[in-house]
C-alpha cells in the first residue's frame, strides 16, 4: 500500500506547513511518536490489517489465512502432479465431502442462507491430511440487480454468523486451536454506468465478533457508514474497538474522513513514466478521528487530523498537547502547539 518509489522533492518543500514562526519546530522520526501511536498507524494503514476502515476487513490476518485454507480444503484437491506447464489441472472433488451437515434455504426476504454444521466435532480432510471442525457457521447473502440502459444498479446484503465455530489443526509437531463467535453484517448499494464509466455506492456495516487463537482472545466491534464514487469516498460514520486480551484500541470518527481519488495521477514523457509526475495519495485528505487505547497496562488517547483537503500523504497526530506532522511518504516533523486545521 505504501509506495517507495515516489519522487519526494515536492514533499520536502512543504515540510513546514502548519508551523508558525514563533512555534517550536524540529525534525523528528517515527521513534519520536509513542509506541502506541506507531502501532496504531501501522495497523490502520496496513492492507491486511484488521483495523482498516473498509467493511471487508472484519477479521485479522491469521484468521483470514486460516479461513482461506479451510475454504480451499472444502472445495476439493488438485492432482499431486499439477505443477509445471504440462501438469494435470483436473480438480478432484472425490473422494471426500465435508464431514459437517450443509444445508441451504431460501428466506422469505429473498436471501439465501447456507449453514455448515459440524456439531460437537468431526474430522474434515482426506487421508493423512485432516483437521478438526466443530460448531456452526451460517452465511446469508442477498443480491438484487437491475439494468436501466447503460446504468447497472445493485443492492446487496451479506451476513456471517458464528456459533461456537472452530477447530484445530496440526502443523509440524504443534497443534493449533481456534474458535469464533458473533455476527457481522454488510448492506449496501452500487451503480455503474458503462457509457460514462462513472460509479457510485454506499454501505453500512456492523460487526460483533470474538476470536480465539491458541488461547489468545481477540474481539472486534465496529459499525460505520461510507459512500463513494469515481471521484472519492466519504466515511461519514465509523466507530470500532479492536482488542486482544486486556489490550485494545477504540476509534471514532469526529469529522467525516474524505478521500480524493482525483489526487492520483500518472504522467508519461516519451512513453516513460517520470517519477516526478507520479502521484498517489492513499490516506484521506481531510477528516478527524479520536483514538483511545490500553496497551500493556498503559492507557492513553490521541487524535488523527487528516488535513484540509490538500493532495498529500500527510497526517497530524495530536497527543499530549503536541501536534505532530507525519509525512507517511518520507519524513516526520512536529510543531510544538496544538492547533486546529493545517
Amino acid at each position: 500500500m505504501k509506495l517507495k518509489n515516489l519522487f519526494w522533492s515536492i514533499a520536502m518543500m512543504a515540510v513546514v506547513i502548519g508551523c508558525h514562526e514563533d512555534e517550536q519546530q524540529a525534525k523528528a522520526t517515527l521513534d519520536d511518536l509513542s509506541p502506541e501511536v506507531r502501532n496504531f498507524i501501522t495497523m490502520r494503514l496496513s492492507s491486511s490489517s484488521s483495523l482498516r476502515m473498509s467493511g471487508d476487513a472484519a477479521v485479522n490476518k491469521s484468521f483470514q489465512s486460516l479461513m482461506s485454507a479451510a475454504n480451499h480444503f472444502n472445495s476439493g484437491r488438485k492432482a499431486g502432479d499439477s505443477t509445471g506447464v504440462d501438469s494435470d489441472t483436473t480438480i478432484y472433488q472425490a473422494p471426500w465431502g465435508s464431514c459437517g451437515i450443509i444445508t441451504e434455504v431460501r428466506n422469505t426476504d429473498g436471501s439465501s442462507s447456507i449453514t455448515y454444521d459440524y456439531g460437537d466435532g468431526c474430522d474434515e480432510g482426506y487421508g493423512d491430511y485432516k483437521y478438526r471442525m466443530y460448531g456452526k457457521y451460517i452465511s446469508t447473502y442477498h443480491y438484487q440487480y437491475q439494468q436501466q440502459g447503460t446504468l447497472f444498479k445493485s443492492n446487496y446484503v451479506y451476513e456471517a454468523q458464528y456459533v461456537n465455530y472452530g477447530g484445530s489443526y496440526t502443523l509440524g509437531d504443534s497443534i493449533y486451536e481456534w474458535s469464533m463467535k458473533g455476527k457481522s453484517r454488510y448492506r449496501g448499494t452500487s451503480e455503474y454506468d458503462t457509457a460514462t464509466f462513472s460509479f457510485a455506492g454506499n454501505y453500512i456495516f456492523n460487526d460483533t465478533t470474538d476470536y480465539s487463537n491458541n488461547g489468545e482472545v481477540s474481539e472486534y466491534r465496529s459499525k460505520g457508514i461510507s459512500q463513494y464514487n469515481e471521484r472519492g469516498g466519504v466515511v461519514s460514520e465509523n466507530e470500532y474497538r479492536y482488542g486482544t486480551n486486556d489490550n485494545y484500541y477504540y476509534s471514532k470518527v469526529l469529522q467525516p474522513l474524505i478521500s480524493d481519488y482525483t489526487c492520483n495521477r500518472v504522467e508519461y514523457k516519451g512513453g516513460i513514466l517520470a517519477p516526478s509526475n507520479y502521484s498517489y495519495v492513499w490516506v484521506p485528505t481531510s477528516g478527524l478521528e479520536a483514538i483511545q487505547y490500553v496497551q500493556d497496562g498503559e492507557a492513553g488517547a490521541f487524535q488523527i487530523d487528516y488535513g484540509n483537503g490538500t493532495c498529500d500523504n500527510i497526517i497530524f497526530i495530536i497527543e499530549d498537547g503536541l501536534r505532530t506532522e507525519v509525512d507517511l511518504g518520507e519524513a516526520i516533523f512536529y510543531c510544538g502547539t496544538t492547533t486546529t486545521g493545517r
